[in-house]
């Protein structure tokens, strides 16, 4: 994704399943598309993500940490929605 691209729509990348996987987070580049295993209790965005997506987290019931580098300028519409 170029550095150019200032804003990215809610669900792009929604169901892009041969994108990679990094500490069970799927990305594109610098956006963080959705957290694959959304069991865990902690975890950590990859340094350089500049965007969290839309519904990233939803439903990570048993959140209760993520590690958001200072690199992120954007977060999706309720990327961290019904998170308990």
């Amino acid at each position: 994704i170029p550095n150019s691209v200032t804003s990215i729509g809610n669900f792009a990348f929604q169901n892009c399943t041969s994108l990679p996987i990094i500490d069970n987070i799927r990305y594109a580049d610098t956006y963080l598309i959705a957290a694959v295993d959304k069991k865990l209790s902690t975890y950590n965005i990859k340094e350089g993500t500049k965007f969290i997506g839309s519904s990233a987290f939803s439903g990570c019931s048993g959140l209760t940490s993520v590690n958001i580098p200072n690199s992120v300028t954007s977060i999706g519409e309720r990327a961290f929605y019904e998170c308990i």
